[in-house]
């Protein structure tokens, strides 16, 4: 399996987060996207408030997740 460790500094302060904010129940995210190469990418915020900032591993968890999948071969979908 190759590794998908990001070891550069990436400036993405030119994304455009949305306004959608954590809720009761399931709860979503801020999120967005970009273009590059003339493949959608899509990013997404652990929860997030403008005083401490990013809080929270969702995001993180989602990714962990699914590389342990990959590994034990289960099918599922998966970031590109």
């Amino acid at each position: 399996m190759e590794t998908k460790v990001i070891k550069d500094i990436q400036d993405l302060t030119y994304l455009r987060w949305s306004h959608i904010r954590s809720s009761s129940g399931t709860g979503t995210f801020l999120k967005s996207e970009s273009t590059l190469n003339n493949k959608k990418l899509y990013y997404k915020l652990s929860n997030f408030d403008s005083i401490n900032c990013v809080i929270g591993h969702e995001s993180v968890n989602e990714i962990i997740v699914d590389r342990l999948l990959t590994i034990l071969g289960v099918e599922h979908i998966h970031d590109l």
